[in-house]
């Protein structure tokens, strides 16, 4: 099989993958990274094969191939419901774009598939998955109403970027936001990637600047504190309950919009928002306003 060389299996297994329906989920650059991975740890394994025909006293025992490797299923659960969360430098404007219908659409098309799957493993007496035409249409439903909506979420986030005299937009880097996590479906599911991409896009023809900046310590640093954003300070046991950071001083905001107003912290270093030069006058932060995508 790897006569054909690095380049040669690799272009095989994209071909391979083109049409899977699993790579509507994966970053292009996630995907591409994870082929090479493949394609090296086999030419790896059989390279170890042949040394250890040739030699093998250097080996304990003979190598074993490559196989998959389970992730850790114990941190805390997902709960998809917030798919954006929007704040402002010069404004107390803050929006959160709502992410329940996505999670429950997800849910749904899940629950349906598992059905069907369970079906046709009865009917065909098979303990292996099986695919049909109706799973392969509900698949297609399902990328095309998440696809949609990222489109309508991105548009509604750059109109209020317009709305607002907003020259950039600053995302936190999104790269490993699904890593460590349970991977539960209603969130590894969306490719929250794109929705980056989209707005990236339809912020450029607007004229507007996107910058992207590494979330580190954003979301577990209190921003009413003006905390620095770093390891010492960092300490998530101050969400209060779901959806809510206290600060040092006994004020709550919304998690998400915490997270948020650092960010922009993080990337304008010395900037204050207004959203906090208010919260700490007036000892109260009005809670964000949940939109709808459509």
């Amino acid at each position: 099989m790897f006569s054909l060389g690095f380049h040669h299996f690799y272009t095989r297994l994209e071909n391979n993958f083109k049409d899977n329906w699993h790579t509507d989920y994966l970053h292009s650059h996630n995907r591409q990274q994870l082929f090479k991975q493949l394609v090296q740890d086999w030419k790896s394994y059989f390279n170890s094969i042949e040394d250890y025909n040739n030699n093998p006293s250097k080996y304990q025992g003979q190598p074993r191939p490559p196989k998959f490797k389970y992730l850790d299923n114990n941190p805390s659960e997902v709960i998809f419901t917030n798919l954006a969360t929007l704040t402002f430098k010069d404004n107390t404007e803050n929006y959160i774009i709502n992410g329940k219908p996505i999670k429950s659409k997800n849910k749904y098309f899940n629950q349906e598939i598992n059905r069907l799957q369970s079906i046709r493993m009865k009917q065909t007496g098979s303990k292996k998955f099986k695919d049909t035409k109706q799973i392969k249409k509900l698949r297609t439903k399902r990328r095309n109403y998440v696809f949609d909506y990222l489109h309508k979420a991105s548009r509604k986030i750059v109109n209020l970027a317009k709305k607002h005299n907003v020259s950039k937009i600053v995302i936190g880097d999104l790269k490993e936001i699904k890593q460590g996590m349970d991977y539960n479906k209603s969130f590894v599911q969306v490719p929250i990637q794109r929705l980056k991409d989209l707005i990236e896009y339809k912020a450029k023809l607007e004229g507007i600047e996107v910058n992207i900046i590494n979330e580190a310590y954003t979301s577990g640093c209190s921003a009413i504190d003006l905390e620095k954003l770093n390891k010492d300070n960092y300490n998530k046991s101050r969400r209060v309950e779901r959806g809510l950071f206290e600060s040092n001083f006994g004020l709550t905001i919304n998690a998400d919009v915490n997270g948020s107003l650092n960010i922009m912290r993080k990337f304008l270093d010395k900037c204050i928002p207004e959203l906090i030069n208010r919260a700490r006058d007036n000892g109260v932060v009005n809670p964000p306003k949940r939109l709808r995508v459509a």
